[in-house]
Protein backbone atom coordinates (compact mmCIF):
# COMPACT_ATOMS: atom_id res chain seq x y z
CA UNK A 1 0.00 0.00 0.00
CA UNK A 2 1.21 3.48 -0.31
CA UNK A 3 2.40 5.51 2.24
CA UNK A 4 0.51 6.87 5.04
CA UNK A 5 -2.47 9.36 4.46
CA UNK A 6 -2.08 10.73 7.57
CA UNK A 7 1.49 12.58 7.18
CA UNK A 8 0.37 15.93 6.76
CA UNK A 9 2.97 17.96 7.43
CA UNK A 10 5.05 17.44 4.17
CA UNK A 11 3.51 17.99 1.10
CA UNK A 12 3.07 14.46 -0.96
CA UNK A 13 4.69 13.64 -4.17
CA UNK A 14 4.21 10.69 -6.57
CA UNK A 15 6.93 9.46 -8.31
CA UNK A 16 6.74 7.28 -11.19
CA UNK A 17 9.30 5.12 -12.01
CA UNK A 18 7.11 2.44 -13.07
CA UNK A 19 8.72 1.43 -16.36
CA UNK A 20 11.76 0.13 -15.19
CA UNK A 21 13.32 -3.04 -16.26
CA UNK A 22 17.01 -2.41 -15.80
CA UNK A 23 18.95 0.04 -14.76
CA UNK A 24 19.54 3.04 -17.03
CA UNK A 25 21.28 6.82 -16.60
CA UNK A 26 17.31 8.21 -15.94
CA UNK A 27 16.77 5.76 -13.28
CA UNK A 28 20.61 6.93 -11.71
CA UNK A 29 19.61 9.94 -11.63
CA UNK A 30 16.01 9.83 -10.23
CA UNK A 31 17.97 7.65 -7.34
CA UNK A 32 20.28 10.35 -6.10
CA UNK A 33 17.27 12.74 -6.46
CA UNK A 34 15.36 10.68 -4.18
CA UNK A 35 17.88 10.25 -1.46
CA UNK A 36 18.47 13.86 -1.55
CA UNK A 37 15.16 15.15 -0.87
CA UNK A 38 12.86 12.16 0.73
CA UNK A 39 13.26 13.99 4.05
CA UNK A 40 11.99 17.20 2.47
CA UNK A 41 8.40 15.39 1.01
CA UNK A 42 6.53 12.61 1.82
CA UNK A 43 7.20 10.36 -1.06
CA UNK A 44 5.26 6.90 -2.79
CA UNK A 45 7.53 5.71 -5.64
CA UNK A 46 5.54 3.56 -7.60
CA UNK A 47 7.94 0.75 -9.25
CA UNK A 48 8.07 -2.87 -10.24
CA UNK A 49 9.86 -5.11 -7.29
CA UNK A 50 13.10 -5.11 -9.54
CA UNK A 51 13.12 -1.46 -9.44
CA UNK A 52 12.37 -1.30 -5.38
CA UNK A 53 15.59 -3.44 -4.70
CA UNK A 54 17.66 -0.74 -6.67
CA UNK A 55 16.19 1.71 -5.00
CA UNK A 56 15.68 1.03 -2.04
CA UNK A 57 19.29 0.21 -0.62
CA UNK A 58 20.72 4.31 0.27
CA UNK A 59 16.95 5.64 -0.31
CA UNK A 60 15.63 6.33 2.93
CA UNK A 61 12.17 8.05 3.97
CA UNK A 62 10.39 6.84 0.21
CA UNK A 63 7.41 4.30 0.58
CA UNK A 64 7.13 2.05 -2.17
CA UNK A 65 3.82 0.90 -3.83
CA UNK A 66 4.94 -2.27 -6.08
CA UNK A 67 3.40 -3.65 -9.02
CA UNK A 68 2.52 -7.24 -9.07
CA UNK A 69 5.07 -9.55 -10.34
CA UNK A 70 3.10 -10.91 -12.81
CA UNK A 71 3.16 -7.52 -14.95
CA UNK A 72 6.88 -8.28 -15.54
CA UNK A 73 5.72 -10.94 -17.71
CA UNK A 74 5.09 -11.07 -21.75
CA UNK A 75 6.02 -9.08 -24.08
CA UNK A 76 6.75 -5.38 -23.24
CA UNK A 77 3.86 -3.83 -24.80
CA UNK A 78 1.52 -5.76 -22.53
CA UNK A 79 3.55 -5.13 -19.63
CA UNK A 80 3.52 -1.57 -20.31
CA UNK A 81 -0.29 -1.50 -20.90
CA UNK A 82 -1.20 -3.40 -17.58
CA UNK A 83 1.82 -1.50 -15.57
CA UNK A 84 -0.10 2.00 -16.56
CA UNK A 85 -3.56 0.90 -15.63
CA UNK A 86 -2.71 -0.70 -12.15
CA UNK A 87 -0.65 3.12 -11.57
CA UNK A 88 -3.36 4.88 -12.10
CA UNK A 89 -6.05 2.93 -10.28
CA UNK A 90 -3.20 2.92 -7.01
CA UNK A 91 -2.77 7.00 -7.55
CA UNK A 92 -6.25 7.22 -7.26
CA UNK A 93 -6.83 6.20 -4.19
CA UNK A 94 -4.53 8.79 -2.41
CA UNK A 95 -4.08 12.44 -2.30
CA UNK A 96 -1.08 14.21 -4.33
CA UNK A 97 0.39 17.54 -4.10
CA UNK A 98 3.13 16.86 -7.07
CA UNK A 99 3.74 13.95 -9.55
CA UNK A 100 7.26 13.65 -10.31
CA UNK A 101 7.76 11.25 -13.29
CA UNK A 102 11.32 10.42 -13.84
CA UNK A 103 10.66 8.86 -17.57
CA UNK A 104 8.50 9.66 -20.95
CA UNK A 105 8.22 6.19 -20.89
CA UNK A 106 4.10 5.17 -21.36
CA UNK A 107 4.00 3.52 -17.97
CA UNK A 108 5.23 6.40 -16.54
CA UNK A 109 3.35 9.39 -18.60
CA UNK A 110 -0.73 7.92 -18.66
CA UNK A 111 -0.84 7.69 -15.08
CA UNK A 112 0.19 10.84 -14.72
CA UNK A 113 -2.33 11.66 -17.28
CA UNK A 114 -4.95 10.18 -15.95
CA UNK A 115 -4.62 11.26 -12.18
CA UNK A 116 -3.84 15.24 -12.96
CA UNK A 117 -7.61 14.96 -15.50
CA UNK A 118 -8.84 13.84 -11.99
CA UNK A 119 -7.19 16.39 -9.87
CA UNK A 120 -6.82 19.24 -11.36
CA UNK A 121 -4.83 21.18 -8.84
CA UNK A 122 -2.11 18.89 -8.47
CA UNK A 123 1.22 19.52 -10.51
CA UNK A 124 3.18 17.18 -12.59
CA UNK A 125 6.70 17.65 -13.15
CA UNK A 126 7.48 15.33 -16.31
CA UNK A 127 12.03 14.37 -16.95
CA UNK A 128 12.53 13.97 -20.39
CA UNK A 129 16.41 12.35 -21.53
CA UNK A 130 16.30 12.65 -25.44
CA UNK A 131 13.84 12.10 -28.54
CA UNK A 132 14.49 9.04 -30.22
CA UNK A 133 15.82 8.50 -33.64
CA UNK A 134 14.05 8.48 -36.96
CA UNK A 135 13.18 4.38 -36.35
CA UNK A 136 14.60 3.57 -39.65
CA UNK A 137 17.72 4.46 -38.75
CA UNK A 138 17.72 3.17 -34.78
CA UNK A 139 19.67 0.04 -34.45
CA UNK A 140 17.19 -3.26 -33.89
CA UNK A 141 14.00 -4.56 -34.92
CA UNK A 142 12.55 -1.91 -36.97
CA UNK A 143 8.79 -2.93 -36.45
CA UNK A 144 9.49 -2.48 -32.07
CA UNK A 145 11.68 0.87 -33.44
CA UNK A 146 8.64 2.20 -35.17
CA UNK A 147 6.53 1.63 -31.70
CA UNK A 148 8.96 2.52 -29.50
CA UNK A 149 8.35 6.12 -31.59
CA UNK A 150 4.77 6.22 -31.84
CA UNK A 151 4.85 5.23 -27.73
CA UNK A 152 7.00 8.20 -27.46
CA UNK A 153 5.05 10.95 -29.50
CA UNK A 154 1.52 9.85 -27.80
CA UNK A 155 3.54 10.22 -24.51
CA UNK A 156 4.68 13.78 -26.02
CA UNK A 157 1.11 14.80 -27.12
CA UNK A 158 0.02 13.99 -23.21
CA UNK A 159 2.91 15.91 -21.56
CA UNK A 160 3.10 18.95 -24.06
CA UNK A 161 -0.98 19.31 -23.08
CA UNK A 162 -1.19 18.39 -18.83
CA UNK A 163 2.45 18.85 -17.24
CA UNK A 164 2.98 22.08 -15.65
CA UNK A 165 7.13 21.49 -15.82
CA UNK A 166 9.58 19.61 -18.16
CA UNK A 167 12.87 19.34 -17.13
CA UNK A 168 15.02 18.03 -19.65
CA UNK A 169 19.14 17.21 -19.16
CA UNK A 170 20.65 19.38 -22.18
CA UNK A 171 19.68 22.15 -24.61
CA UNK A 172 19.89 19.97 -27.22
CA UNK A 173 16.87 18.44 -26.29
CA UNK A 174 15.16 21.70 -24.98
CA UNK A 175 15.48 23.10 -28.64
CA UNK A 176 14.17 19.70 -30.09
CA UNK A 177 10.83 19.65 -27.85
CA UNK A 178 10.38 23.26 -28.72
CA UNK A 179 10.62 22.57 -32.21
CA UNK A 180 7.73 20.19 -31.36
CA UNK A 181 5.43 22.59 -30.23
CA UNK A 182 6.43 22.39 -26.64
CA UNK A 183 5.74 25.70 -24.32
CA UNK A 184 9.22 26.87 -23.89
CA UNK A 185 7.95 28.62 -20.69
CA UNK A 186 7.83 24.99 -19.43
CA UNK A 187 10.79 23.94 -20.14
CA UNK A 188 14.21 23.51 -17.87
CA UNK A 189 17.32 22.39 -18.19
CA UNK A 190 19.49 20.86 -15.49
CA UNK A 191 22.05 18.68 -15.85
CA UNK A 192 22.89 15.30 -14.88
CA UNK A 193 25.09 14.68 -11.27
CA UNK A 194 27.78 12.20 -10.60
CA UNK A 195 28.50 10.98 -7.11
CA UNK A 196 32.31 11.81 -7.20
CA UNK A 197 32.38 11.00 -3.68
CA UNK A 198 31.08 7.83 -4.21
CA UNK A 199 33.76 7.11 -6.71
CA UNK A 200 36.56 8.34 -4.84
CA UNK A 201 35.81 5.70 -2.43
CA UNK A 202 36.09 2.52 -4.45
CA UNK A 203 39.81 1.04 -4.08
CA UNK A 204 40.98 -1.01 -6.98
CA UNK A 205 44.02 -2.00 -9.17
CA UNK A 206 43.87 -1.04 -12.31
CA UNK A 207 43.89 -4.83 -14.11
CA UNK A 208 46.08 -5.06 -17.09
CA UNK A 209 44.43 -5.57 -20.82
CA UNK A 210 40.72 -4.97 -19.43
CA UNK A 211 37.97 -2.95 -20.42
CA UNK A 212 34.70 -2.26 -19.73
CA UNK A 213 31.13 -1.51 -20.86
CA UNK A 214 28.49 -0.25 -18.57
CA UNK A 215 24.91 0.45 -19.74
CA UNK A 216 21.69 -1.86 -20.37
CA UNK A 217 21.82 -4.59 -22.66
CA UNK A 218 19.88 -3.17 -26.02
CA UNK A 219 20.45 -2.67 -29.48
CA UNK A 220 20.77 1.08 -29.49
CA UNK A 221 23.67 0.98 -26.94
CA UNK A 222 25.90 -0.58 -29.60
CA UNK A 223 26.19 -3.74 -27.73
CA UNK A 224 26.53 -5.73 -31.42
CA UNK A 225 29.32 -3.02 -32.25
CA UNK A 226 31.07 -4.25 -29.06
CA UNK A 227 31.87 -7.23 -30.52
CA UNK A 228 33.17 -6.21 -33.86
CA UNK A 229 35.72 -3.77 -31.93
CA UNK A 230 36.72 -6.12 -29.99
CA UNK A 231 37.59 -8.57 -32.63
CA UNK A 232 39.43 -6.18 -33.60
CA UNK A 233 41.13 -5.15 -30.33
CA UNK A 234 41.85 -8.46 -30.41
CA UNK A 235 44.28 -8.86 -33.18
CA UNK A 236 46.69 -6.48 -32.22
CA UNK A 237 46.07 -7.57 -28.16
CA UNK A 238 45.36 -11.63 -28.10
CA UNK A 239 45.05 -11.05 -23.83
CA UNK A 240 42.41 -8.40 -23.73
CA UNK A 241 39.78 -8.80 -21.63
CA UNK A 242 35.95 -6.79 -22.34
CA UNK A 243 34.24 -6.58 -19.52
CA UNK A 244 30.38 -6.41 -20.58
CA UNK A 245 27.88 -5.42 -17.57
CA UNK A 246 23.96 -4.36 -17.29
CA UNK A 247 20.88 -6.22 -17.61
CA UNK A 248 18.54 -7.31 -20.32
CA UNK A 249 16.63 -9.91 -21.68
CA UNK A 250 16.99 -13.61 -21.73
CA UNK A 251 17.03 -13.03 -26.18
CA UNK A 252 19.34 -10.21 -26.33
CA UNK A 253 21.94 -11.96 -23.89
CA UNK A 254 21.72 -15.37 -26.32
CA UNK A 255 21.88 -13.13 -29.29
CA UNK A 256 25.09 -11.43 -28.27
CA UNK A 257 26.31 -14.60 -26.69
CA UNK A 258 26.48 -16.24 -29.99
CA UNK A 259 27.64 -13.32 -32.12
CA UNK A 260 31.10 -13.65 -29.14
CA UNK A 261 31.43 -16.99 -29.82
CA UNK A 262 31.25 -16.82 -33.91
CA UNK A 263 33.81 -14.23 -33.50
CA UNK A 264 36.05 -16.90 -31.39
CA UNK A 265 35.76 -14.38 -28.50
CA UNK A 266 34.93 -16.46 -25.83
CA UNK A 267 38.15 -15.87 -23.63
CA UNK A 268 37.88 -12.09 -24.70
CA UNK A 269 34.66 -11.15 -23.59
CA UNK A 270 32.59 -11.52 -20.49
CA UNK A 271 29.03 -10.92 -20.26
CA UNK A 272 28.96 -10.39 -16.78
CA UNK A 273 25.18 -9.64 -16.60
CA UNK A 274 23.45 -7.04 -13.97
CA UNK A 275 25.47 -6.50 -11.38
CA UNK A 276 25.07 -4.25 -7.75
CA UNK A 277 26.66 -1.23 -7.87
CA UNK A 278 29.62 -1.85 -5.75
CA UNK A 279 30.82 -4.91 -7.84
CA UNK A 280 29.82 -3.13 -11.66
CA UNK A 281 31.42 -0.03 -10.31
CA UNK A 282 34.95 -1.90 -9.03
CA UNK A 283 35.09 -3.30 -12.48
CA UNK A 284 34.83 -0.34 -14.01
CA UNK A 285 37.15 1.41 -11.93
CA UNK A 286 39.76 -1.45 -12.12
CA UNK A 287 39.79 -0.84 -15.78
CA UNK A 288 42.10 0.83 -18.78
CA UNK A 289 39.51 1.77 -20.75
CA UNK A 290 35.39 2.58 -20.98
CA UNK A 291 34.07 1.61 -24.10
CA UNK A 292 31.00 2.93 -25.06
CA UNK A 293 29.43 2.76 -28.09
CA UNK A 294 26.05 3.93 -27.55
CA UNK A 295 24.46 5.17 -30.69
CA UNK A 296 21.47 7.63 -28.76
CA UNK A 297 21.82 9.30 -25.46
CA UNK A 298 20.23 12.09 -23.71
CA UNK A 299 23.46 12.90 -21.75
CA UNK A 300 25.66 10.16 -21.37
CA UNK A 301 25.81 9.62 -17.67
CA UNK A 302 27.42 6.34 -17.49
CA UNK A 303 30.92 8.27 -19.80
CA UNK A 304 30.52 10.56 -16.79
CA UNK A 305 30.77 7.58 -14.05
CA UNK A 306 33.91 6.72 -16.16
CA UNK A 307 35.51 9.90 -15.63
CA UNK A 308 34.55 10.32 -12.38
CA UNK A 309 36.75 6.91 -11.71
CA UNK A 310 39.34 7.85 -14.09
CA UNK A 311 38.58 5.92 -16.69
CA UNK A 312 40.18 7.25 -20.42
CA UNK A 313 36.39 6.61 -21.88
CA UNK A 314 35.84 5.70 -26.19
CA UNK A 315 32.66 6.89 -27.36
CA UNK A 316 30.69 7.41 -31.20
CA UNK A 317 30.91 10.93 -31.84
CA UNK A 318 27.46 12.00 -30.84
CA UNK A 319 26.76 16.00 -31.14
CA UNK A 320 25.39 15.66 -27.11
CA UNK A 321 28.67 14.75 -26.39
CA UNK A 322 30.21 17.94 -27.89
CA UNK A 323 28.70 20.60 -25.24
CA UNK A 324 29.30 18.60 -22.61
CA UNK A 325 32.74 16.61 -22.54
CA UNK A 326 34.26 18.64 -25.51
CA UNK A 327 37.87 16.75 -25.83
CA UNK A 328 38.24 15.18 -22.65
CA UNK A 329 36.67 11.95 -24.35
CA UNK A 330 37.94 10.36 -27.64
CA UNK A 331 34.65 10.98 -30.10
CA UNK A 332 35.09 8.39 -32.89
CA UNK A 333 33.16 8.70 -36.29
CA UNK A 334 29.89 6.86 -35.78
CA UNK A 335 30.14 3.57 -37.03
CA UNK A 336 33.95 3.25 -38.07
CA UNK A 337 34.57 -0.02 -36.59
CA UNK A 338 38.43 0.86 -37.45
CA UNK A 339 39.24 4.01 -35.50
CA UNK A 340 37.41 2.93 -32.63
CA UNK A 341 39.42 -0.38 -32.04
CA UNK A 342 42.90 1.99 -32.74
CA UNK A 343 41.76 4.25 -30.61
CA UNK A 344 41.09 1.52 -27.60
CA UNK A 345 44.30 -0.16 -28.77
CA UNK A 346 45.82 3.31 -28.42
CA UNK A 347 44.69 3.78 -24.67
CA UNK A 348 45.73 0.22 -23.55
CA UNK A 349 49.37 0.37 -24.88
CA UNK A 350 49.80 3.90 -24.29
CA UNK A 351 49.92 4.68 -20.42
CA UNK A 352 50.67 8.14 -20.34
CA UNK A 353 47.58 9.18 -22.78
CA UNK A 354 45.65 6.59 -20.71
CA UNK A 355 46.43 8.73 -17.50
CA UNK A 356 46.11 12.18 -19.29
CA UNK A 357 42.20 11.74 -20.49
CA UNK A 358 41.46 9.92 -17.10
CA UNK A 359 43.31 12.73 -14.87
CA UNK A 360 41.27 15.16 -16.77
CA UNK A 361 38.09 13.22 -16.89
CA UNK A 362 38.41 13.09 -12.86
CA UNK A 363 38.78 16.62 -12.52
CA UNK A 364 35.74 17.50 -15.25
CA UNK A 365 33.44 15.81 -13.74
CA UNK A 366 33.38 17.67 -10.05
CA UNK A 367 31.29 20.09 -12.09
CA UNK A 368 28.46 17.69 -12.26
CA UNK A 369 27.58 17.35 -8.57
CA UNK A 370 24.66 15.18 -7.75
CA UNK A 371 24.22 17.52 -4.46
CA UNK A 372 23.74 20.55 -6.61
CA UNK A 373 21.37 18.48 -9.27
CA UNK A 374 19.30 17.47 -6.39
CA UNK A 375 19.37 21.52 -4.93
CA UNK A 376 18.17 22.47 -8.27
CA UNK A 377 15.25 19.90 -8.68
CA UNK A 378 14.11 20.06 -5.03
CA UNK A 379 14.14 24.22 -6.15
CA UNK A 380 11.44 23.67 -9.31
CA UNK A 381 9.83 21.25 -7.16
CA UNK A 382 8.54 23.55 -4.19
CA UNK A 383 8.03 26.64 -6.60
CA UNK A 384 5.65 24.80 -8.41
CA UNK A 385 3.43 23.17 -4.99
CA UNK A 386 3.51 27.01 -4.31
CA UNK A 387 1.65 28.07 -7.10
CA UNK A 388 -0.87 25.31 -7.33
CA UNK A 389 -3.81 26.39 -8.72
Amino acid sequence: MAGNNNKMSKKRIAVLMNAFWTVSGGDQRAKQILKRISNDFEIDCYVSRLAKSYLAKGTKGVDYVVSPDQFNRGNVLRAYCRRSRWAGDEMLKCNYDLIYATSDFFPDVWPATRYRQCHRKTRWVQVIHHIYTDWRRRPGNKLKNLLAQILQQYSFRLIKKHADLIITVNNSVKMELITAGFDPGKIKVNPNGVDTKYFDRIKVKKVPLQACFLARLNLTKGIYDLVEIWAKVAESLPKVQLKIIGGGGEEIKRSLQNRILARGLGKNIEICGYLPDEKAYALLKSSQVFVFPSHEEGWGIAIAEAMACGVPVVAWNLPVYHSIFGSRITAVKENDIDSFAQAVINLLTDNQQAKGFGDNGHNFTRRYSCDNLAVAEKRMISRLIKCQR
